[in-house]
């Protein structure tokens, strides 16, 4: 079905128990490509195009759940979990050597988390529309924003709500969190495709239920929340209806190495997609440092 929309072949990996796809593509130092939701690694294919024009090359994976990658065996969709599943993807695929880093909305946390896993793989730290997890502090505000949340730790009536009226609850998402994008509707269309497969709505809203039990667990929070050592590159939306900006302008405390913070004027959540000509210059300049 990938096919349909890319003529990119698409890879598979074999990690642990559970089989990967990705794209990869290109010569250079390794730049690795991290989707949220409701997306996919389509979403990254002009930044792909670009950062391999320019000899970088590029792992994106689709993440764990997300056709055409497996569903999980045991419903574990943990930040810890996929973080390490991708280093480890990296490994078998591209060896030890240290590579550029590029995550957005889960990707992003998964990418944080990543980086104190390992942070001496990392090179530098690119994440889109979502702060450091110590930077996140609760807040009626931020209950507002994040309001899906809510919606989905209640799993029965989530399922339900997020599929009824052909998963009209999809097209909301992307029109409340970019309220100025001109949508790719057909994008959007294809993601909906993937969600109608058996597991696999169950698969993406299992990032949130498993964010609830990771809650508990004071070890992974705490790792979480560690510093980050490394570069990094953090754009925010003006417009993002998902979370608020204010929580991006102050996170200098949360690093430990030199830190950028780009807000992107009348953007939303979806940066990469919604400025692709400045997202892809940024990050190339900040790899070029």
């Amino acid at each position: 079905m990938i096919e349909k929309y890319t003529n990119k072949p698409v890879k598979y990996q074999e990690v642990g128990s559970v089989q990967y796809a990705y794209f990869e593509e290109g010569e250079g130092p390794l730049v690795v490509l991290l989707h949220g939701f409701p997306d996919n690694a389509l979403a990254y294919l002009e930044t792909i195009d670009f950062l391999v024009l320019r000899k970088y090359k590029v792992l994106a994976p689709f993440l764990l759940g997300y056709y055409p990658s497996d569903v999980a065996n045991d419903e574990d969709y943990s930040v810890f979990r996929i973080a390490n599943d991708i280093l480890k993807l990296v490994e078998l695929t591209n060896g030890k050597e240290p590579f550029y880093l590029v995550g957005h909305d889960w990707g992003a946390s998964i990418a944080y988390a990543m980086t104190n896993i390992q942070t001496e793989h990392i090179k530098k730290l690119v994440t889109v529309a979502i702060p450091h997890p110590r930077a996140i502090k609760p807040s009626l505000g931020l209950l507002m924003k994040a309001r899906h949340f809510i919606l989905f730790y209640f799993k029965n009536y989530g399922l339900w709500y997020a599929r009824k009226n052909n998963l009209a609850y999809i097209n909301y998402l992307y029109r409340y969190w970019a309220p100025n994008w001109h949508h790719n509707e057909e994008h959007i269309e294809m993601i909906k495709e993937t969600f109608k497969m058996d597991g696999r709505l169950e698969a993406a809203l299992g990032y949130y239920w498993s964010f609830y039990k990771d809650a508990q667990n004071k070890e992974r929070q705490k790792l979480y929340a560690h510093k980050t050592e490394v570069p990094a590159l953090v754009f925010a939306g003006e417009s993002d209806g998902a979370i608020q900006l204010e929580t991006f302008k102050d996170m200098r405390y949360a690093f430990l190495a030199p830190l950028e913070v780009v807000v992107v004027p009348k953007a939303g959540h979806f940066i990469h997609q919604e400025t692709p000509d400045l997202f892809n210059s940024k990050i190339f300049e900040f790899f070029q440092i």
